[in-house]
């Protein structure tokens, strides 16, 4: 049980992270003359470094399998994301939805579980 509230916990924090890091790219992207053709790219970025902690943390918690439990959580963690988009925007998930572009925040969640399960307490 200990562990799953972990889990629970690293998700929350990630889904904070990425939240704030969305606000701050709107707010650049708004304010500044960067085009808004940038907006996916930031997004990418942002649920990478969400994914990114949420493997560190996650395998942090297990000590082993940090390859797959990255690769899982950022897995989960992008379907809960979608999940929210779909149901903020009132859009019917569609296949069109998965890009190829969200195979970079799985591979920063494996990296970050690969991290995570080497790093000594």
């Amino acid at each position: 049980m200990d562990k799953l509230m972990r889990i629970c916990k690293g998700g929350l924090i990630s889904l904070l992270l990425f939240g704030l890091l969305t606000g701050a790219g709107a707010v650049i992207l708004r304010f500044t003359p960067f085009p808004e053709r940038w907006n996916f790219y930031w997004l990418v970025a942002a649920i990478s470094i969400a994914c990114f902690f949420m493997g560190l943390y996650t395998a942090g918690t297990f000590r082993k399998a940090g390859l797959i439990s990255g690769i899982s959580v950022s897995v989960v963690l992008i379907c809960v994301i979608l999940a929210a988009v779909c149901a903020a925007f009132s859009v019917m998930p569609a296949v069109g939805m998965l890009r190829p572009a969200y195979l970079i925040p799985i591979a920063t969640g494996a990296l970050g579980g690969i991290f995570g399960a080497n790093i000594k307490k």
